[in-house]
């Protein structure tokens, strides 16, 4: 037996001192044997000691950079909990000798660094060769979740269901991932099978808001308030409730539950106020939400002169321009500024503490103007056809809402009418969908603010939009839009298909089913026809 096969008897027999002595003789007389090093840094690592094993181990693949080695070497990065550098020997040793085991260690380090595309690649390969793993079939189904990947998440959470099947959190779960696919029908049948296994906060909750989407106001009330139940300070299931009341345009109980929202962002500013006059005092208006929310609600500042001495509002950089030429009488700064004020309010609730119901929404007509000089100038420059003038706009934020977004290609119908001249009012472009369509002017370096979309806006005959800030700021200045709606759209359109008491210039073209925005743009067509 040679010396180091005894060393390597010794170190399995438990005999680590006799095994240290052996493998550092070895190494004084040999010190680049690669086998040895590696071996020694075995046994430092299992006394606990990680960094100074990892030194012998990156010396043995330096040397020799088989899988085993480079196994080890990864595994030593990860006991010292830097993921980073093990997942970079895991994936090395992998490359050279897949196994199990290294695809178990590069899942565990790709989650602990939040490299999901990576952890998903490995589930993958797990779930190949253990399609039964209840453990890992959980776990999987999170990560390709996380990853976008709902058509594998929910094949998970089905398989979890098939293995166990009291399992209510994965049917509440595959019920989500069918909502994300837009099977609304699946979704329900599986939260109602969560619920029927046990009453659950997160299966009631998502259902409620399910019925909204379907327009069943009345279950979603009653389902999202037996949520509350099993959570009674949830601020999203009070947020849902909120909404699904405005939806049915019931203020009071909207404003009870929609209003706790953000209870963080009320946290930053001091002295809400209540609807006292303070005709000495300084009232600042804050914002929450996108530019559409800020433009939308708006509206009511004009009501507020009566109550303070000055009246401060903090804007989006890009909506600057605007509020300062439409409302002369306010101090308009952005949120990186600090102005003084003794009270404060969330523009999206000045409605509520001026008690101004949505059966009478005030200002809906022209409660905006445009710079008439810039619009004046955006005509001789660019909208100089005899043409009709179309504009169009297509995407929203789809990191927020995925559903407020139609191609360029599903409106391709819109093109082949006669005496349009369409004009692009898209700003963020990522797909650059336009470049497949030259009949379409781009605006998009035309416009730097929203006082700039403003003037341009003036130019047009109508504007095509889906809904996002684009659609209330043409609504705000009484130009004719029309508006693309999907079939679960937000509360602030109630439940209405054809007009908005918001915006009299609005016209509403509604999905009628989900994702199905083909007869949407049939009856888009008809309208641009009578043009």
């Amino acid at each position: 037996m040679s010396t180091l096969e005894q060393a390597v008897q010794y170190h399995r027999d438990g005999k680590i001192e006799e095994a240290r002595k052996i493998y550092s003789a070895i190494l004084e007389k040999e010190p680049d044997n690669a086998t040895a090093l590696n071996l020694y840094g075995v046994l430092i690592l299992q006394s606990g000691k990680a960094s100074d094993a990892r030194v012998y181990f990156e010396k043995a693949v330096k040397l020799n950079p088989c899988a085993a080695f480079l196994e080890n070497l990864g595994f030593a990065y990860f006991c010292e909990q830097n993921f980073e550098n093990s997942a970079k020997y895991y994936e090395a040793a992998f490359a050279k000798e897949p196994t199990l085991a290294g695809a178990q260690q590069l899942l565990i380090c790709y989650e602990k660094i939040n490299k999901l595309q990576d952890a998903a690649r490995f589930c993958n390969i797990l779930l190949e060769n253990e399609p039964n793993n209840l453990e890992l079939i959980r776990r999987s189904a999170k990560i390709y979740n996380r990853t976008g990947q709902y058509e594998k998440a929910l094949n998970c959470y089905l398989k979890s269901c098939e293995l166990d099947k009291r399992d209510f959190v994965a049917m509440n779960n595959a019920g989500l991932m069918y909502e994300k696919l837009h099977n609304l029908k699946k979704a329900r049948e599986y939260y109602v099978r969560s619920l029927k296994i046990k009453e659950n906060y997160e299966a009631l909750h998502n259902l409620g808001v399910l019925c909204r989407k379907e327009r069943k106001f009345e279950d979603s009330i009653r389902l999202l308030k037996r949520a509350l139940v099993h959570q009674p300070d949830n601020i999203e299931t009070k947020t849902s409730l909120g909404m699904t009341y405005f939806t049915i345009k019931d203020f009071e109980n909207g404003c009870k539950y929609y209003r706790q929202r953000n209870p963080e962002l009320k946290k930053k500013f001091k002295n809400e106020w209540t609807g006292e006059k303070h005709p000495d005092s300084t009232l600042l208006i804050y914002y929450e939400g996108g530019h559409g929310d800020q433009i939308m609600f708006c509206r009511y500042i004009k009501y507020l002169h009566e109550y303070f001495d000055k009246i401060k509002i903090l804007v989006y950089p890009n909506l600057v321009e605007l509020f300062r030429f439409n409302f002369p009488g306010l101090e308009v700064y952005t949120f990186e500024d600090n102005p003084d004020y003794d009270y404060s309010v969330n523009i999206m609730e000045i409605h509520y503490v001026l008690k101004m119901d949505f059966e009478h929404i005030p200002s809906a007509a022209h409660y905006l103007r445009a710079d008439p000089v810039r619009a004046v100038e955006f005509s001789r420059r660019i909208f100089t056809t005899d043409k009709k003038k179309v504009g169009l706009f297509w995407q929203g934020n789809s990191r927020v809402f995925k559903n407020r977004a139609i191609s360029l290609e599903q409106l391709k119908p819109l093109f082949s009418l006669k005496n349009i001249q369409f004009y692009s009012f898209q700003v963020e472009d990522k797909l650059n969908q336009i470049a497949n369509f030259t009949q379409i002017i781009n605006l998009e370096s035309e416009l730097k603010s929203f006082s700039d979309t403003a003037s341009a806006l003036m130019n047009v005959d109508v504007l095509v939009t889906i809904d996002s800030a684009i659609a209330h700021l043409a609504g705000a200045l009484g130009i004719k839009t029309y508006l693309l709606l999907p079939y679960a759209s937000e509360w602030r359109w109630f439940s209405e298909t054809k007009t908005t008491q918001w915006y009299p210039s609005v016209e509403i073209f509604k999905q009628t089913e989900a994702e199905n925005w083909q007869d949407v743009v049939k009856d888009v067509f008809t309208s641009l026809e009578k043009l």
